[in-house]
């Protein structure tokens, strides 16, 4: 009589100490089938590789990404990593700064402009979106006026404003840029500006357009603009440009934010446009047709970028 754990004829024989019998092919005998190699997980696909300040970084398919210096041996620029982080994220399906340079298209001339850029930091830009889409759009342009040699001066804006004077620090920059408010929208005044007067500069506004205050301060911008006929300036808009006029139900009290909106109003966008700022959708590239045509029926031509606003 066999034991509880010897094969029978022709099974195999026991592995030495198997409590489970496991047991090993005799010579001669049919092995069994081995499993299926299991296919190896595809690598990464790159989707974005960009480099600034002496730095490069490589984007991947799967949320990774690759920083590193690009050779030079001076100590990287953290200011530098930071936008170039930020500026590689993705807007419309394109990076930050693909998406939002304002000088696309043109030669690169020595460093004798300014960039302005307003970046929206509010409530309606946070809770709206899932990514990031502001401060990626105006590190985008940031890296684009750097490169060029040009000057950046900052306003991060919500209720309140954070403001840079114009400066070449890719920390500075990154620091006053890369920070959410999360209040309500008010556009600065334009004589936050006060040191350009008379400075050839490129106002790039990045917001939703839904500025409580824009009918306030766009004559302002209006006047800062025709004070220097080579300003130009450029709006950056994410989402449709529809603001709320009449809202049902606050999402919560403390970001102002409309959860059922009884009416959409695009005045806040027709201010902008009245006052010079040239409207680009990024976020939403396909709709950049229909937001021209419904200007156009309000009675607004929106400028041609390659003329300064003022003309």
């Amino acid at each position: 009589m066999r034991g509880a754990n010897e094969p029978s004829a022709g099974e195999g024989e026991a592995l030495p100490g198997d409590r489970f019998a496991s047991f090993r092919p005799r010579e001669g005998r049919a092995r069994v089938a081995a499993l299926p190699a299991e296919e190896p997980a595809s690598a990464p696909k790159l989707v974005a590789r960009d480099g600034f300040g002496g730095m490069t970084i490589a984007r991947y398919d799967d949320g990774g990404r690759l920083l590193r210096n690009a050779g030079d041996s001076r100590r990287p620029d953290p200011g530098a990593a930071g936008l170039l982080s930020l500026g590689t994220e993705r807007v419309g399906g394109r990076t930050g700064i693909q998406a939002c340079d304002p000088y696309r298209g043109e030669p690169r001339r020595p460093g004798d402009r300014v960039l302005a850029l307003l970046v929206d930091t509010s409530s309606s830009i946070v809770e709206g979106r899932r990514q990031p889409a502001a401060i990626v759009c105006g590190a985008g342009a940031a890296i684009a006026a750097l490169r060029r040699g040009h000057a950046v001066a900052v306003a991060n804006f919500s209720s309140s404003v954070r403001y840079l004077k114009k400066t070449r620090d890719a920390t500075a920059i990154y620091q006053t840029l890369a920070s959410y408010q999360k209040e309500s929208t008010r556009l600065p005044p334009a004589h936050l500006f006060d040191e350009l007067r008379g400075v050839a500069a490129d106002y790039v506004l990045v917001t939703d357009a839904a500025i409580a205050n824009a009918a306030q301060v766009a004559p302002g911008y209006a006047r800062l603009f025709r004070a220097t006929p080579t300003t130009r300036a450029r709006l950056f808009l994410l989402g449709t440009g529809l603001s709320c006029e009449d809202c049902a139900e606050v999402l919560h009290a403390r970001s102002e934010l409309c959860k059922v909106c009884r009416k959409n109003t695009l005045d806040p966008l027709k201010a902008l446009v009245a006052a010079g700022f040239r409207p680009e959708p990024v976020e939403h590239p396909a709709i950049a047709g229909v937001v021209r045509e419904t200007l156009a029926r309000l009675g607004l031509r929106v400028p041609d970028e390659s003329v300064p606003v003022s003309n």
